[in-house]
């Protein structure tokens, strides 16, 4: 990172603490403390979107399942047949990973089985970026696929829930 660019970005920081009246604040933590904060939680960010890929607006989801309203796509998240990570109180985002391309199609289809899935995960208080996570790593049960890619290929379901329902029983826990 050039020194232009950290020096833009903590002159931003300090104009942002500056507008919400956080500047030397009584029990605020130090400024070395702040700084350290606010790098990890964009550095952790991108960690997130590396490991788990694109993640989507309801809009653009809307878009790329043909279902038209962003509400469409967050009615399915409330009745759990799509994954939508909470990021912040009003913030939600839908990795990109769960909607798959169907041959001769324009729009995509939703991971088959990806709802029931998610329930063995649900059942066992799994939180969602944790789940999301899981999709994306290579499991020993599934030739060293991820769970997405497996699901994705139409490979045998079973397989999955059966990584699923190890995993979920070890992260639950």
């Amino acid at each position: 990172m050039s020194s232009v660019f950290v020096s833009r970005a903590r002159d931003s920081f300090g104009d942002t603490l500056e507008r919400l009246g956080l500047e030397d604040e009584a029990g605020t933590p130090t400024p070395e403390e702040l700084g350290r904060r606010a790098a990890l939680l964009v550095g952790a960010e991108q960690a997130w979107e590396h490991h788990i890929g694109l993640l989507l607006t309801a809009a653009q989801a809307a878009n790329l399942l043909g279902v038209g309203t962003r509400q469409a796509v967050h009615d399915r998240a409330r009745r759990g047949s799509l994954l939508a990570l909470h990021r912040g109180s009003r913030q939600v985002r839908f990795p990109s990973f769960q909607l798959v391309e169907r041959p001769g199609a324009t729009t995509r289809a939703v991971l088959p089985e990806l709802g029931r899935v998610m329930r063995i995960f649900a059942e066992a208080g799994v939180d969602e970026w944790t789940v999301a996570s899981w999709f994306c790593t290579a499991s020993p049960l599934l030739e060293a696929m991820t769970p997405a890619a497996w699901l994705a290929e139409g490979r045998d379901p079973e397989h999955a829930f059966e990584a699923a329902r190890r995993s979920a029983a070890h992260l639950g826990q």
